[in-house]
């Protein structure tokens, strides 16, 4: 299986989780995504997990005025030629493409085309629409905002299936005619409840630190509980 994601991947947990989650279940897993920020120990160690990290394209400057369409355009192109490269030449025959939206372009046009070349069901995990996150900065009337809308939904409807984190972002694919399903965020082992004592002595040593009111770090006497931890 190959597991998508056009962003850093160490800033992508849940996509870190899914791959996790499929090795786990002796599943082969290709990872793939953006360099930049760590990976968490267990998935690099995991035997099951090939990770492949792409180079991060260029941002584009914003001053450019009417060339900026042609610099998105270049950048655009480069990606979609090297992704499509890896998907299909550079990994085993994955039986499942899964990928991250956003960012939609070109993610989903390129998975899709890899997917189908390569007899693989795609699978979208919804975690925003890409065109609402551009129309932030702007403006929803921009052209680039209605293309990459067009984009996302055309090429997201073409999935063989569909998951999403939320019941309000699974009412919305509805209206596109996109039946997702809702799968909730659940953190990995690793994250866990911190011991009361662990986190008496966190607040002690920063009431200590920050020079607190008498009490907030507990009285003398209590080893056990601050106002934070009772």
């Amino acid at each position: 299986m190959a597991v998508l994601v056009l962003g850093d991947l160490g800033l992508s947990p849940r996509m870190q989780y899914h791959a996790l989650s499929l090795a786990e279940e002796r599943a082969a897993v290709e990872l793939i995504g953006y360099r930049g920020s760590e990976l968490p120990p267990e998935l690099i160690a995991h035997p099951a997990v090939t990770v492949h990290r792409l180079p991060a394209p260029p941002s584009l400057d914003a001053d450019r005025g009417r060339w900026l369409w042609l610099d998105g355009g270049r950048r655009l192109a480069a990606q979609s030629l090297l992704l499509l490269r890896l998907l299909l030449a550079g990994l085993p025959r994955p039986d499942l493409l899964l990928v991250q939206n956003p960012p939609p372009m070109p993610a989903l046009a390129v998975a899709w085309l890899a997917a189908r070349l390569r007899r693989a069901r795609l699978v979208v995990d919804w975690h925003n629409f890409g065109h609402a996150m551009l129309a932030l900065k702007l403006g929803r009337r921009h052209p680039a905002v209605r293309l990459v809308a067009g984009h996302e939904r055309r090429w997201g409807r073409r999935a063989d299936g569909h998951l999403t984190v939320s019941r309000a972002m699974s009412a919305e694919l509805k209206r596109w005619g996109i039946d997702a399903r809702v799968l909730y965020d659940r953190p990995p082992q690793r994250f866990r409840p911190t011991p009361a004592a662990d986190r008496h002595r966190l607040f002690r040593r920063l009431a200590a630190a920050l020079d607190l009111p008498p009490g907030i770090g507990g009285s003398a006497g209590d080893q056990t509980a601050t106002p934070f931890t009772e």
